[in-house]
């Protein structure tokens, strides 16, 4: 059902730079990504009209999106510490109790993850600044961007949930981040520039990167040179790896990089998200969290999305950042210049 749903959620929503009307106005939206092996790996904006639940403001523009990559990329060993979220259909049902179910198969709908979803999607107060003043918690506020997917919430294209978001949202009126009509943190390709990729940004910085998710993503060495990686294994189920991991990866990073900020690439559907929120609690003051679902799937050999189906595409784009076995039997001889390589395992 959610693999059909979202393929003709893909086959509407073509036409990348067209622009979206919202709610009887014209907008041209930050998520006007390209669909396929582009800079963000997510499907287009539709050509047609989009009205999005009124009670849920988000907003469009992107500084803040390059404000965060600018983070990424900083030559400072300790920079500004982030959490990117993203939100697709299946956390915007599990968040209205409606029924959910993801690509993988994960439980969205056993009440602690509803619950988790919720707490991240509204805020909580524990990101606040404890004795500070008024002006230096705003100072010290730490930058949490919390990226919906939108297309999925129109109420041409999905009527039933465009109605419980705005119920949800009605009845949820304050929310402690602002909501951006965004997607993925852009991946970009090994010939993006930092401004439009923060995996060029990371590399152009040298920052540590540690990588949580299903095993799958521990062979993209060669793309992130990770210098660890913390096991995820989907489809999730419960809510129990959050108390497994969340405390092996503070404790990591506070006793590896004290005074150097890590990059968390962090996968595993809504479970994942809920990891990195619950670390970022404890490590706001210094480190990079980035929820990128799905979007590195395809560099792994994973066709797990509508999107990332054709292979050859991300080879042709980004062959020295594919896997070993996926450069292998995926890219043949496209690019005869470059070859797949080994790389050195994570620690």
């Amino acid at each position: 059902m959610v693999a059909l749903r979202y393929l003709l959620l893909v086959l509407a929503l073509a036409g990348a730079a067209e622009s979206l009307l919202v709610s009887g106005s014209s907008r041209r939206s930050a998520a006007t990504q390209a669909s396929s092996a582009s800079t963000y790996h997510v499907v287009a904006r539709p050509k047609s009209k989009c009205t999005l639940p009124p009670s849920l403001q988000i907003n469009e523009d992107s500084h803040d999106r390059q404000q965060l990559l600018d983070a990424v990329a900083s030559p400072l060993r300790k920079t500004k510490p982030f959490l990117w979220l993203h939100y697709g259909d299946g956390d915007f049902e599990s968040m209205t109790d409606m029924t959910s179910n993801s690509f993988e198969g994960a439980d969205l709908e056993s009440q602690c993850v509803r619950d988790g979803i919720k707490e991240m999607f509204l805020g909580s107060d524990s990101f606040a600044g404890g004795d500070l003043s008024f002006i230096e918690e705003a100072e010290a506020k730490p930058a949490v961007y919390e990226s919906l997917g939108a297309f999925f919430l129109c109420k041409e294209t999905n009527p039933d949930l465009h109605e419980q978001m705005e119920r949800f949202a009605h009845f949820h009126p304050e929310h402690q981040y602002a909501y951006h009509d965004d997607f993925y943190f852009p991946v970009g390709n090994e010939t993006s520039l930092p401004k439009d990729s923060w995996v060029v940004a990371a590399r152009q910085a040298k920052r540590p990167v540690v990588i949580v998710g299903p095993k799958h993503l521990d062979s993209l060495q060669c793309m992130l040179g990770h210098t660890a990686f913390f096991e995820l294994p989907i489809p999730t189920k419960g809510c129990s790896d959050i108390d497994r991991l969340v405390p092996q990866l503070v404790k990591f990073s506070q006793s590896r990089f004290p005074e150097e900020s890590v990059l968390f690439v962090v996968a595993g559907g809504s479970i994942g998200k809920m990891i990195a929120y619950k670390a970022f609690q404890s490590l706001k003051k210094k480190d990079m969290f980035v929820d990128v679902g799905a979007a590195l799937d395809a560099y792994a050999g994973r066709k797990s999305r509508p999107y990332n189906q054709d292979l050859k595409k991300f080879c042709a784009e980004s062959k020295a950042w594919m896997a070993f076995e996926t450069c292998k039997t995926e890219c043949g001889s496209i690019r005869s210049d470059i070859s797949c390589q080994h790389c050195r395992g994570s620690v």
